[in-house]
């Protein structure tokens, strides 16, 4: 009876063991059963929920503490190479401050443009108001110097009873007159809106010379302010680049390298201690309850019986003592 005790114990313990480094995940669909619910004589087979019974162990709050100061480790060794690593700062392209200068200098530009196309149109109302009293005076002149003329031979014209060759001869001298008006009142019209376009022209000629002068400066402006833009943009990558490019030597990364490979060896031989304490309490839990194996982490559909709960409590009333401490 002894001999098959010792030969359970050793049994489950390798199968336990074996489970851990196959790290099978446990599914909530196991056909299982809770040792203190149901009768255990039909049962050969347990399974145990290893990260449930882990997080029960006493270590375990040591276990999560050494695995967040790994985190900030590896962080901080990360850190460190990749300032090591860093490539030189890159030259700014001037390509994109040069399209800036060209946007905002275009718009500039279109602006005064449409300004100036208004301020040609406010003057020509100005010019044709300064001339508008003259032109009027000279356009009745012209009206006044037909009016008699026009009006004679209208008066004759309506005393005719008869539709005559005189008649007509009155009607085509009348319309002649008209005729001869007319073209000398474009002629006054055609005089003043010269004299006005003159003038406009020269108003638009200066006012050109101070577009193109607006636009020179204006560019000059832009391009030395984008420079400017360029060369602090540029300064200020060289300047980033200065700070992280701290003075950390290959023995500080490998320093750093060392500490986290240490921790990593904490991490394992804790881990490893708690899973032994589990795979201890699990043996006694199956001699107890004649299994003959216990898998953790079971993945497929077994008859089994599910032991974790009763591991749990064992940690809960019996706090086995660290191996390492």
């Amino acid at each position: 009876m002894e001999e098959r005790k010792k030969k359970i114990i050793a049994g489950s313990l390798t199968l336990v063991v074996l489970a851990f480094l196959c790290g099978l995940y446990w599914q909530n669909h196991k056909e299982t059963t809770t040792a203190g619910n149901l009768s255990t004589q039909d049962y050969t087979i347990g399974v145990i929920d290893l990260k449930q019974a882990m997080q029960a162990h006493p270590r375990y709050n040591d276990l999560v503490k050494l695995r967040k100061e790994r985190s900030t480790l590896a962080a901080a060794a990360a850190v460190k190479t990749d300032f090591n690593l860093v490539n030189p700062p890159p030259v700014i392209d001037a390509q994109a401050f040069d399209d800036s200068v060209k946007q905002q200098s275009s718009q500039q530009i279109e602006e005064n443009k449409i300004k100036l196309k208004q301020t040609v149109l406010n003057q020509k109302k100005t010019l044709g108001a300064s001339v508008a009293a003259q032109r009027e005076a000279d356009l009745e002149a012209v009206r006044e110097k037909y009016l008699n003329v026009i009006f004679n031979l209208q008066l004759q014209y309506d005393n005719l009873k008869a539709n005559n060759e005189v008649k007509q001869q009155l009607a085509a001298d009348i319309e002649a007159e008209r005729q001869k008006r007319n073209q000398e009142l474009d002629a006054v019209n055609r005089q003043y809106d010269k004299k006005v376009q003159q003038s406009l022209q020269v108003f638009i000629a200066q006012k050109q010379k101070e577009q193109q002068a607006f636009e020179t400066a204006l560019l000059q402006q832009k391009q030395q302010e984008a420079a400017a833009n360029r060369q602090q943009a540029q300064s200020r990558d060289d300047q980033t680049m200065k700070d992280q490019a701290m003075p950390f030597s290959v023995d500080d990364i490998m320093q750093k390298n060392e500490a986290l490979n240490n921790k990593d060896k904490e991490i394992t031989l804790l881990e490893d201690l708690i899973k032994q304490d589990i795979a201890g309490i699990a043996a006694k839990i199956a001699i107890t309850n004649h299994l003959e194996c216990v898998f953790a982490n079971v993945e497929v559909n077994i008859h089994a019986l599910d032991i974790t709960d009763d591991v749990i409590k064992e940690f809960q009333t019996n706090k086995p003592v660290p191996k390492n401490e």
